[in-house]
């Protein structure tokens, strides 16, 4: 079926399907089904397999593919180091851990070092599931007059769909997708057309998306970030992908920068939004599989984000 033709065409093992006892009628048709043709298709041959350029298009064409469905990915990777090389990093490694100031920067650094010229081994994703009742808090939310952002570590697709998802965009949203890849005037002209449109009332639903690294260039120029950031709050929404922790608190910081009578609060539910909780007014952590981490260092915690309606609606 469609899970046996999956394995194979991500390069599993191919379960044995030979035995000692007779084949049934069932067992018969299923080989006649997976002819020799099908195999070559799921299965690419030694050549196509040794390389590098086939196996790297069609490790992003299945990480897209996956992103699609709204599945988080992970590449697999390694490199072969002798003990002695692993010796002397780890006691940097250690080094780096302990040090009483930029501990952050020097773990990064010495990280960097092993970093490097990997082989790859493949992707795989994972279903990351909405909790209980998120698209009908997040409505509940909108309906209260409070602005929704969305600061997360997910490629733009996987975001996107989840946003789909959780009603953070509707059928019929306006999605502004921001990316440094078509030129910074091309974006800064993007941002400003958007932000008319929006005051003018043109615009039923803006749904503002930006990545990590598009981010990065925007916080290079206080006045590009300035704009952002108006943009963001006329907004309905905004969807920050591939941010890593410090964007997140940025953005936070940014926001409570603008306008000083808003209130921000940020919720999250693992490590990396320790900084992002922190640097809100108010600060919710979720407890989960991911740990305690985030609820440990919040203002408030709560064990799903449905319980956040009452939290700011009735207490």
């Amino acid at each position: 079926g469609d899970v046996y033709k999956r394995q194979l065409k991500y390069g599993s093992n191919v379960p044995n399907v030979s035995s000692t006892k007779p084949k049934t009628t069932t067992e018969r048709n299923a080989e006649e089904d997976i002819s020799s043709s099908d195999l070559s298709y799921y299965i690419p041959n030694s050549n196509l397999i040794s390389n590098d350029a086939y196996i790297i298009e069609k490790t992003l064409q299945h990480i897209n593919d996956f992103s699609r469905e709204g599945l988080r990915t992970l590449l697999y990777a390694y490199k072969w180091i002798d003990e002695k090389t692993y010796e002397e990093w780890a006691a940097e490694y250690a080094e780096a851990k302990a040090s009483l100031t930029n501990r952050s920067d020097n773990i990064s650094r010495v990280g960097e070092i092993l970093e490097n010229e990997f082989e790859l081994c493949g992707a795989t994703a994972i279903e990351d599931k909405l909790q209980e009742g998120v698209p009908q808090a997040i409505q509940k939310l909108r309906k209260a007059g409070i602005k929704l952002w969305m600061l997360t570590g997910d490629k733009r697709e996987t975001a996107i769909n989840i946003g789909y998802s959780c009603k953070l965009i509707k059928d019929y949203s306006t999605v502004i997708i921001l990316s440094i890849d078509d030129g910074l005037d091309e974006t800064t002209n993007k941002m400003t057309a958007a932000e008319l449109e929006v005051d003018a009332g043109n615009v039923a639903h803006c749904v503002v998306v930006v990545d990590g690294k598009t981010l990065s260039s925007l916080e290079e120029d206080p006045t590009l970030l300035s704009l952002f950031i108006a943009l963001g709050v006329k907004s309905h929404s905004v969807i920050c992908c591939r941010a890593s922790p410090a964007q997140k608190a940025k953005m936070v910081t940014a926001v409570r920068e603008l306008d000083s009578s808003k209130v921000t609060l940020a919720i999250g539910d693992g490590a990396n939004d320790i900084a992002m909780i922190q640097s809100a007014d108010v600060g919710v952590g979720i407890t989960g599989k991911e740990g305690l981490q985030a609820a440990r260092t919040s203002d408030y915690s709560i064990a799903q984000f449905r319980y956040l309606l009452k939290l700011l609606l009735v207490h």
